[in-house]
Parts: structure tokens; C-alpha cells; sequence
């Protein structure tokens, strides 16, 4: 159903300076300078692409979720694309509980990210990877730095944040953590 809403009515125009005119002008023209950037843009196929390694990871397809997010990282001119692709990578790779393997894309992530988003929920994967692998005292390392890099108003970064916390407090996983972690 399309909604019908009135029209506001339209209340004559008084006439404009010259003054008025000119200003309005020139400040036209220099928002317009403001908002354009000589950045990169990302083709649609690249898009497409992304959203496709999504899908196929939640079909449990991740090799060729993988596939995806390495072809984007070959064909972006965008840094912050390839640097994401290399989150997605890892968390395809923590997700098979292969966490050398996780730890190696998210610690690019984690070095390469200028974006605030995901660093919590990333430095937390990273400590439970290398809690998983027994190196707890590097697991902590992250563990603290998930906390200091929580959002507020972010599930996701709470979620890690309160699992970090939980963490923290034995500074280690008990067998029966590390069961959750792999469930």
C-alpha cells in the first residue's frame, strides 16, 4: 500500500537580496567542495562480492567465502576493504576452530583497521584464539584490549566485553571454556 501524505503548502517566496543571493551562492559552492573526495570508490561487483562471502559462510560454504573476500583483497584500490576482507577471512577461520590460522588474518585486521568498528569484537576473537592455544598470557593482552575498545550501544561489543571480563578473571579457559569456544 503506498501512503498518501498531503503536500506542505507552498507560502510565496520574498524576494532575495542581492547580498542574500551571492552569500547563498558561495555557500552552495563550497559545501560542494567540502563533501567531494578524490577517494577511491569500490565497483559494485566488489559489493556484491563481500555480501556474497557472507552468505556463503552462513551456508557454511567458507571456502568459497573465502574465495570471495581474497579476490576483493586482490582487485580493491581501498585499503579498508582489503583490511576487512582479512577480519572476515579470520573469523571464517576461528569459526573451523583453525586459530593460527584466525590469528594470523585478525592480527592484520587489528594493525591495519583505522575503523573503530569491530576492533572490540576483534581483539576478543584474537584472545579466545590464543586462549584456545594456551598462550594466555598474550590472550589477556587482548582480552584488555577488547574492554578498552567496546562502543557503547553495541551489542556485539558488549557481548565480547562481558566474555572478556568473564575471562580475565581466571586468566586462562577451563576445558570446559574451551568446549563452549568450540560449540
Amino acid at each position: 500500500h503506498l501512503a498518501i501524505t498531503p503536500q506542505a503548502e507552498s507560502k510565496p517566496k520574498k524576494k532575495e537580496s542581492k547580498k542574500e543571493s551571492k552569500k547563498e551562492s558561495k555557500s552552495k559552492k563550497s559545501s560542494k567542495s567540502k563533501t567531494t573526495t578524490n577517494k577511491p570508490t569500490a565497483p559494485p561487483i566488489l559489493l556484491i562480492k563481500y555480501i556474497l562471502g557472507y552468505f556463503y559462510r552462513l551456508e557454511g560454504a567458507v571456502k568459497k567465502s573465502n574465495k570471495c573476500y581474497k579476490l576483493i583483497q586482490t582487485e580493491s584500490k581501498i585499503p579498508q576493504w582489503s583490511t576487512y576482507c582479512s577480519y572476515e577471512i579470520g573469523y571464517n577461520y576461528y569459526l573451523g576452530l583453525k586459530w593460527n590460522k584466525a590469528i594470523t588474518h585478525l592480527t592484520t585486521f587489528s594493525k591495519n583497521s583505522t575503523a573503530k568498528g569491530l576492533r572490540a569484537y576483534s581483539a576478543f576473537v584474537l584472545g579466545q584464539c590464543y586462549a584456545m592455544l594456551d598462550q594466555n598470557p598474550t590472550a589477556v593482552t587482548y582480552m584488555k584490549d577488547c574492554i578498552a575498545n567496546v562502543r557503547k550501544g553495541f551489542a556485539h561489543d558488549a557481548y565480547a566485553a562481558k566474555q572478556a571480563k568473564e575471562f580475565l578473571e581466571t586468566k586462562k579457559y577451563s576445558d570446559r571454556d574451551k568446549l563452549w569456544v568450540q560449540g
